[in-house]
């Protein structure tokens, strides 16, 4: 097996690898490549063009204006920045429109992509929003790197394949679909009639007929009437008839007073209400509490992430709270700011999964990714939380294994335009993105780790400021 083929096989999804030189069989592993994984989830392009319609690209110029503000766009343009010495808005501007029309070719999927073509800039930063997505991203250099900048070629791990020399790559051509997944042409459908509406009209031994009408010769016909609905109207026997009024004519009866509600009978709103505003003590003695092996038996609802900002090296350890049972996950948005790759482990799971960042909210530092896995998530806690409560964490270490400590909430603070809780707690590797959950198995918070800087391992951000970010894929 070759080189390439064997690098191919064997790379994690989300990897970016600058394949640089030829081989002696750099053409025939192109096209054992085609034969292998050739399918929807396989693309291999030799050039990318920029786009040319109108109408595409003032939908591309719209779309644009909110690449920046997403985690993708952010990265590549910070990259991209930080690669040319004189930025340019209007070259800014035309490279987006560029990678936004080349991120059509990926859609929502996942699999390999292999560049083959001219290696800019434009081209290598797109590549590299590829790998962002989950995809496996080679580009093929046989004439060397060029005048890459440094700081994009360190993105990107380095494959030697041989000397660097000019070579004629074939174009892809995609497999044919099968004659037997090509649905025939069938006969020809006749046309669906759908009956004409009939108004209702009574049947056969409802009405009396009168014959037809002399001047329009129309039949003529008794309907009975129908029968009205009835309001909120007292039932037989409750009521007493006074007789017809000799003014109208109409019957005169005699209706029951209606039942009023008593002042003294608080209202279903005011009694929940009313149940709410108990007292701490007697809500604890209400709920039943986890014990610290039960607790622990939550913590397959906690993961692992590493987070490298290079391929190949060992990046921040961390964890991260499942939210939902489609792969979602929150964590903290400084343990993933300036990572390349986002990889998850969960308990009792010997894969490696990569997450994809959906959301994140700078000031809460807050995160949403996601994972193709199915999860088990920890509820929301709905009940108030006091000093002295008890709680357990659970966050995971450098072995892969989640621990579980047991402490209290000693107060409050107002961290970062939302409110944080203070508690005693044992700090290891890894607290960073851990759940704080009650004594019921609730989650009440997110513990900091650091942030920006700061020394944070005793605060966690709430779920009340959690509860609302996440809204949408609980």
């Amino acid at each position: 097996m070759s080189k390439l083929i064997d690098k191919i096989i064997t790379a994690d999804k989300g990897c970016f690898v600058r394949c640089t030189g030829v081989s002696g069989t750099y053409t025939e592993d192109i096209e054992e490549l085609d034969r292998i994984y050739g399918g929807k989830d396989y693309i291999r392009v030799n050039t990318l063009t920029p786009p040319s319609d109108p109408a595409e690209l003032e939908a591309l110029r719209l779309e644009a204006m909110d690449f920046e503000d997403s985690f993708e766009g952010a990265r590549v343009l910070a990259l991209y920045r930080s690669s040319v010495a004189t930025v340019n808005p209007s070259i800014e501007k035309n490279l987006v429109i560029s990678i936004l029309h080349w991120r059509r070719l990926l859609g929502e999927r996942e699999g390999l992509f292999i560049y083959c073509g001219r290696t800019g800039y434009k081209e290598f930063l797109f590549c590299y929003l590829a790998s962002m997505l989950g995809w496996k991203v080679f580009m093929l250099m046989p004439v060397g790197e060029g005048k890459l900048a440094e700081v994009l070629t360190e993105r990107a791990e380095r494959l030697e394949l041989g000397m660097e020399t000019p070579v004629d790559i074939p174009e892809y051509v995609p497999r044919p679909v099968p004659a037997a997944l090509i649905p025939s042409d069938g006969p020809e459908l006749s046309p669906i009639i759908v009956p004409e509406r009939r108004r209702s009209i009574p049947t056969a031994g409802e009405y009396v007929s009168h014959g037809r009408s002399p001047v329009t010769g129309n039949i003529r016909v008794t309907v009975p009437p129908r029968e009205r609905r009835r309001g909120n109207v007292p039932a037989k026997g409750e009521y007493k008839c006074l007789g017809r009024s000799p003014e109208t004519g109409n019957i005169r009866v005699s209706v029951p007073p209606r039942e009023r509600r008593r002042a003294s009978q608080p209202c279903p709103a005011a009694a929940q209400m009313t149940s709410q505003s108990t007292d701490m003590t007697a809500v604890k003695k209400k709920l039943p509490e986890l014990s610290h092996s039960e607790a622990a038996g939550l913590s397959g609802s906690v993961v692992m992430i590493e987070a490298p900002e290079f391929p190949g090296m060992k990046g921040i350890q961390g964890s991260g709270i499942a939210v939902s049972e489609d792969g979602f996950i929150v964590t903290c948005f400084g343990l993933i700011r300036d990572a390349m790759q986002i990889k998850v482990k969960v308990e009792g799971d010997d894969r490696t999964y990569y997450g994809r960042v959906i959301k994140y909210h700078n000031e809460h530092d807050l995160a949403v990714l996601r994972i193709e896995r199915r999860l088990e998530p920890l509820p929301m806690a709905k009940t108030a939380l006091y000093r002295g409560q008890k709680l357990y964490f659970i966050g995971s270490s450098g072995t892969g294994r989640n621990l579980v400590s047991e402490g209290s909430i000693t107060g409050f603070k107002s961290f970062y335009n939302g409110e944080a809780i203070q508690f005693t707690s044992a700090f290891f590797a890894g607290s960073t993105g851990g759940a704080l959950i009650n004594a019921q198995g609730e989650l009440i918070g997110m513990c900091y780790g650091s942030i920006y800087g700061l020394h944070a391992v005793d605060l966690a951000v709430s779920s009340r400021v959690i509860e609302p970010f996440v809204k949408g894929f609980v």
